[in-house]
């Protein structure tokens, strides 16, 4: 294995020769990483992707598009009932010191969530 290039700095790289001799670590180090790059006399050749990795690089713009859109679809879904409503008034009247301790607490429920 070995580095070359910038793109080398963040990707694995073999030579052809590893690769053809280390195959089965290379593909390891692709499922790890998402994927290798194959060098031949210097230069990046090819690269070893993860059917993951490869999943995401040929998912259509579209498709993308349309889970964004629905996921949008869906937060505005949640903004449009009575307590929402009720919060957003509420935050009009707030106090700046309210205000903080409310940005504070959202903060701590999606550091929760994402944990």
């Amino acid at each position: 294995m070995s580095s070359t290039g910038a793109a080398a700095q963040q990707m694995s790289m073999y030579t052809a020769a590893a690769a053809k001799n280390q195959f089965g670590e290379a593909l390891k180090t692709a499922l790890a990483e998402g994927e290798v790059g194959i060098t031949r006399y210097g230069r990046v050749e090819a690269y070893v992707l993860s059917a993951e990795r490869y999943a995401t690089l040929t998912r259509s713009p579209e498709a993308e598009l349309d889970l964004l859109t629905a996921h949008f679809d869906e937060m505005v879904a949640r903004m449009q009932t009575t307590e929402s409503r009720a919060a957003v008034l509420a935050s009009f009247d707030a106090t700046a010191e309210e205000l903080g301790r409310a940005a504070a607490a959202g903060a701590r429920r999606r550091a929760v969530a994402g944990a």
